[in-house]
């Protein structure tokens, strides 16, 4: 089971999420090292890009970049 808290902020009568931040939680969560991420870039007008920097050390490298290539939308079953 993993657990990390997914954080969100005010902007005016909108609640959005904090996106980078809650990739960041999730990717320490799941690699159990709550330390993993040193920081994260990312800009919401570029919505299709994101690089995180890892603590160096790290035997897998000291970045990842993502990228998303492609989006679509699913209407969600009655079962939801």
């Amino acid at each position: 089971k993993t657990e990390f808290v997914a954080t969100f902020r005010r902007d005016g009568d909108k609640i959005l999420e904090d996106f980078p931040g809650n990739v960041a939680a999730s990717l320490a969560a799941h690699a159990n090292l709550p330390d993993l991420v040193e920081g994260v870039a990312y800009d919401a007008r570029n919505p299709n890009r994101m690089t995180l920097n890892l603590r160096a050390g790290g035997r897998n490298g000291e970045r990842i970049e993502l990228f998303v290539n492609s989006r679509r939308a699913e209407a969600l079953g009655d079962d939801i």
